[in-house]
């Protein structure tokens, strides 16, 4: 099965943004269970944190969906069930323990190394209250899930049909279901969908990643729309621009929540979400990857496995230091990134690549 120049495009970028949005998170000045709560933070990482939170954890799961319909057409429900049980099933059930294990321990380590260098609980919470936190493997998680559901709805001959002949961009459904996403943040009062952590599955996570990952099954690839891929790319641009300007005036409801009805803030919220979502699709180009962009496409499903304990472990590591936060934030990120593409090039000579390639 060939890959698709503007999905690897999309991969690489989702992939960096991940890292490069954890790797700020400790330096926030919105109180977040993190490993380690640096100070002084900025308000600007608190906004950067928001949009990307806003974006790429439903582009990956956009992607996601244009991956399980692109297999199903190439390899049928058998040869999708063998490799989702491969990719998906195998790593989340192997890892699932040492990585909340792993997690734990980072996340100890912060609030101990916060009390001794402040002389205070600075409020590095403990990572979880379950025996199992998901971490950053709850993407596999839910992911299972959709899979076997679109496994389960593959034997109804319309949805082949639409898979196969999509009429719509993957952008243009993403906007078409902005209501969805209004109702289900409106439905639970919010501006954003929490990460979930425990195994009982959050409904509102759940259904809000699924619409995502619909939107990518049914929908064309990114930068393969039929006429005029420029056209789509400067509209792509215009959506980000429009994506900014609703983000500015949302931002008086995420910094008070009186500032607005909460109504109010859930629509806008959503709008914002989805505009960028279509917008980041929009604006991928078809034309063929650099090889430095494709390797990092490649190793994009590694670096998720990978990351987050190294970015937490650095985090904790450099807080004594008396430096900048965008230092230290261009180390830890630029650190992790070396580690996580680097290890990939030796993972790729070991059976690991037949699971995370």
């Amino acid at each position: 099965m060939s890959r698709n120049a503007g999905v690897e495009r999309a991969r690489a970028v989702a992939i960096v943004a991940v890292v490069a949005a954890h790797g700020i998170m400790a330096y926030m000045t919105t109180p977040v269970g993190w490993a380690v709560a640096d100070a002084p933070g900025s308000i600007v990482v608190d906004g950067i944190i928001w949009l990307v939170h806003a974006f790429v954890m439903p582009a990956f799961f956009v992607l996601s969906g244009f991956a399980a319909a692109q297999t199903l057409l190439h390899y049928g429900a058998r040869g999708f069930v063998q490799r989702r049980l491969r990719k998906l099933v195998l790593p989340f059930v192997v890892l699932l323990w040492p990585n909340s294990e792993l997690l734990s321990a980072v996340w100890r380590w912060g609030r101990h190394v916060s009390a001794l260098t402040t002389h205070q609980d600075i409020g590095a919470i403990e990572h979880h209250s379950d025996y199992f936190a998901l971490g950053h493997l709850w993407f596999l998680y839910y992911l299972i899930s959709y899979s076997a559901l679109a496994g389960v709805l593959w034997q109804w001959p319309r949805l082949r049909t639409w898979v196969a002949q999509p009429r719509w961009s993957i952008s243009t459904w993403v906007l078409l279901v902005t209501p969805l996403f209004a109702l289900i943040l409106g439905w639970q009062h919010a501006t954003e969908i929490d990460t979930p952590q425990r195994l009982l599955p959050s409904a509102s996570a759940w259904l809000f990643h699924l619409v995502c990952f619909a939107a990518g099954f049914v929908g064309t690839a990114p930068g393969a729309e039929p006429q005029r891929p420029r056209a789509a790319q400067r509209r792509g641009w215009l959506l980000a621009i429009a994506a900014l300007l609703l983000f500015a005036a949302l931002v008086p409801s995420l910094s008070s929540r009186i500032a607005a009805p909460t109504w109010y803030a859930s629509v806008l919220s959503a709008a914002v979400g989805a505009v960028l979502i279509a917008a980041f699709f929009d604006v991928q180009s078809s034309t063929a990857l650099p090889p430095r962009l494709g390797r990092i496409a490649h190793a994009s499903y590694w670096t998720y496995i990978l990351h987050l304990p190294i970015v937490g472990a650095l985090q904790v590591a450099i807080f004594p230091l008396a430096v900048p936060w965008p230092l230290k934030g261009a180390i830890v990120v630029g650190a992790t990134c070396v580690i996580c593409f680097g290890s990939w090039r030796w993972a790729q000579r070991t059976p690991l690549r037949h699971v995370f390639a």
